[in-house]
């Protein structure tokens, strides 16, 4: 009986993308006719896999990994696949994993044996720390009297259910025998999408502890709680690491986009933004810290430095239209706001031509600007100066008129139709809308309360505008 060649192989990889030291499941997928009896054999980070899937310890260094894999099957020749697996989230912190030789202890001791508190710090994934309720504390101490200034740890998913991984927790040290913990870092909400996935998690600890806890608060709804590793790096300099003095830093304005500059660092300057840039140039709304790293010992939280959008909160929708200014130092806009619906009037120039719109319409386009990161600007009450007539089909009547007035006018589709009111001296009045139909509308307006003089009534719909002169008399 003749030998059935006829299959395909490919290499997949679960997740492809992982944390610093963390880890995939590699599998072979075959398809055709004679993948009966094929073995598959992989070789990749300097390490061999017999099978499918398999499991991959990655390497604790940012980089793509490359994994071939070879499917042989006797009497046929051999078939070849190959997957990539990145890993990255390895440059924060320190780079040395201090859990080693020290002594692991679950303060429930609810599972001890083949799926313990010492299968936590065993340096492999494919274990775990499993415990029989939804919240639970792992402590580890560090041998004789060694003390670190943890300033990262990773956790990493184990193999199975989803619901049992950890979601919120708090990160803890001690010096005085677990008597007393300080909490050194909080995390909510937490997501491990990926089996075997490891997360880095920097913080700026910079106090040395001799032992450690990770306190779980909830996981996803499980009744049971697991975790395949824990790591916890230092800096380089070994136990009782001294870092240096933090940081200075100073702004050239505290209005957004805003230049932030570190001094008194003589290595490398970390913002809480994440850019090691330095200055730190065009800066966004925000609280901005520094940290100085000098031979991978990083120092505590500079003094903080608060950036505003332009001078700080407006007021909540005043009665008459004023224009307001929103940036977020990538992106500016004008717009007027008017009265509890909350309209707004996009503008880029001093003359604006751009029709109307409603809040929700910038959201739409990518834009959200906000109450509290605007500044009422004087200079755009004035917008208008200098308006004249703009013939069009629109008749004002009364004119002159002691109160109020309509305007009819001819509208070739149902559109919206905006209407500014400006005085003699080109300061917006009001700014509202109407639902105009096909054909002639009319619209009431009422001039009773203003002062006698000239107003220019501003039309604008569909890309079109149109202005009447209007002589309000007493």
């Amino acid at each position: 009986t003749s030998t059935d060649c006829n299959f395909t192989v490919s290499a997949s990889a679960t997740p492809n993308d992982v944390g610093c030291g963390g880890a995939s499941s590699l599998s072979a997928g075959c398809t055709g006719t004679g993948c009966g009896g094929v073995n598959y054999a992989w070789n990749g980070n300097g390490n061999n896999y017999n099978g499918s899937p398999v499991g991959a310890t990655l390497p604790s260094s940012n980089g793509v990994v490359n994994y071939s894999l070879t499917a042989s099957k006797n009497g046929c020749g051999n078939q070849t696949s190959s997957v990539s697996v990145t890993v990255n989230g390895c440059n924060g912190g320190g780079t040395i994993d201090r859990t080693e030789l020290g002594i692991a202890s679950d303060e429930e001791a609810s599972n001890p044996g083949n799926e313990g508190e010492s299968q936590a710090f065993d340096n492999s994934n494919f274990t775990k720390w499993l415990v029989f309720n939804s919240t639970g504390n792992i402590v580890y101490d560090f041998p004789n009297d060694d003390n670190y200034a943890i300033n990262r740890y990773t956790i990493t998913s184990a193999n199975d259910d989803i619901f049992r991984d950890p979601r919120n927790w708090n990160f803890q040290g001690s010096n005085d025998g677990f008597l007393t913990w300080n909490t050194v870092d909080t995390r909510s909400n937490q997501d491990f999408p990926g089996r075997y996935q490891t997360i880095s998690y920097d913080i700026s600890n910079t106090t040395p502890y001799k032992q450690y806890r990770l306190n779980v608060t909830g996981n996803n709804g499980s009744n049971l709680l697991q975790i395949a590793e824990i790591q916890m790096f230092g800096s380089a300099g070994g136990a009782g690491c001294t870092p240096p003095s933090p940081p200075s830093i100073s702004a050239n304005t505290t209005t957004a986009p805003s230049e932030l500059t570190a001094s008194g660092c003589g290595g490398t300057v970390t913002w809480s933004s994440g850019s090691n840039s330095n200055p730190l140039t065009n800066a966004g709304a925000g609280t901005y810290t520094a940290t100085c790293t000098v031979n991978n010992c990083t120092s505590g939280p500079s003094n903080s430095i608060a950036i505003v959008g332009r001078g700080g909160s407006c007021p909540s929708y005043p009665n008459a239209p004023q224009w307001f200014h929103w940036d977020n130092a990538s992106s500016s806009l004008w717009f007027a706001h008017y009265g509890s619906t909350g309209l707004l009037y996009a503008a880029t120039d001093a003359n604006p031509a751009t029709p109307p719109l409603t809040r929700q319409q910038l959201i739409n386009s990518g834009v959200t600007p906000t109450l509290a990161n605007c500044f009422l600007d004087g200079s755009r009450q004035r917008i208008a100066s200098g308006l004249d007539e703009i013939e069009g089909n629109a008749e004002v009547f009364p004119n002159p008129t002691n109160g109020k007035i309509k305007i009819s006018f001819m509208l070739k589709k149902d559109e919206n139709v905006w209407f500014n009111i400006y005085d003699s001296q080109g300061k917006n009045l009001k700014l509202s809308d109407f639902e105009g139909k096909k054909g002639r509308n009319e619209v009431e307006l009422d001039l009773q309360n203003y002062s006698s003089g000239a107003y220019f009534i501003d039309l604008q719909y569909n890309q079109k505008r149109e202005v009447r002169k209007v002589m309000k008399v007493n």
